[in-house]
């Protein structure tokens, strides 16, 4: 697959993938969507930034399109992750009313998130934990669940998700249940789950990435929360051409991009919202 045009999915989501500025899919983009879309199980190890959100939701929300009677439930093992899968789906969902999303993750009111529930979504996206609360109180049901999607799996189980993760999957109706499973490792516990979850999965492994970066050198520098940006500005200081700087969220990298800016730095936040033309 070279392009998203060459895709069979509806033409509405076709145009919302050309208005986020998705042109030529990433390697982990290329190997997954199209098995997905033919219902198969998909395994895929790849580190985070790959691509790998597009790569599960865009054949999730064009079977659901499809299938209007079906739902899709994914996992995730943050509140910010979760979060910025939603913000996703709903830009690839952008005028198209047959797919609602709900959201439940901790930290949030719980009776707002059955008010969202109540309205039928038909993606529902949160962190485990969250999502197995309203299993237990009854709030969520999967009868009707078809597809089932697990993000940054190595990060869930060392979270301790895993007994969560185990209680979720055993919620599902008696139909086939489509399960895509991503992590960036393939550490044994990994396995042990994907073993039990997946069904003659296509497996993906981009892991190897890793290799063509052997010469990189590493230095840790343990500071306190207030010494962070001061000893980012010696280290920036101290070295010659350009710097990546990697932070947890979007908001984050806009705040540190305009803190380098007000220090006379030429810098720019790149994050999920972005166009890839940008």
């Amino acid at each position: 697959m070279q392009s998203f045009q060459v895709l069979n999915i509806d033409d509405a989501l076709k145009k919302n993938i050309i208005k986020m500025g998705l042109s030529t899919p990433t390697e982990i983009q290329r190997q997954c969507i199209e098995p997905a879309l033919e219902g198969r199980d998909v395994l895929g190890v790849s580190q985070t930034g790959s691509g790998k959100t597009a790569a599960f939701l865009i054949p999730v929300i064009a079977r659901l399109m499809k299938n209007e009677q079906s739902t899709a439930l994914v996992l995730a093992p943050t509140r910010e992750l979760a979060s910025q899968i939603k913000d996703h789906a709903r830009r690839l969902l952008d005028n198209i009313n047959s797919v609602r999303i709900a959201l439940l993750i901790g930290g949030e009111p719980y009776h707002k998130q059955i008010q969202q529930l109540k309205r039928f979504p038909r993606l529902v996206i949160g962190t485990p934990g969250r999502v197995n609360d309203h299993l237990n109180r009854n709030a969520l049901k999967l009868k009707f669940c078809e597809h089932f999607v697990l993000d940054e799996m190595d990060r869930m189980l060392e979270t301790g998700f895993e007994e969560d993760v185990r209680a979720i999957s055993g919620y599902f109706g008696k139909a086939q249940v489509q399960t895509l499973l991503f992590s960036a490792t393939q550490a044994p516990n990994v396995t042990r789950l994907m073993n039990q979850l997946l069904k003659d999965p296509i497996k993906i492994d981009l892991s190897g990435a890793k290799a063509i970066h052997s010469d990189i050198d590493m230095k840790h520098v343990f500071v306190k929360g207030g010494d962070k940006f001061p000893q980012l500005m010696h280290e920036l200081n101290e070295r010659d051409g350009s710097v990546i700087v990697f932070v947890k969220t979007k908001k984050s990298s806009e705040m540190m991009a305009q803190q380098l800016f007000d220090k006379g730095f030429e810098a720019i936040a790149i994050h999920g919202d972005l166009p890839q033309g940008k």
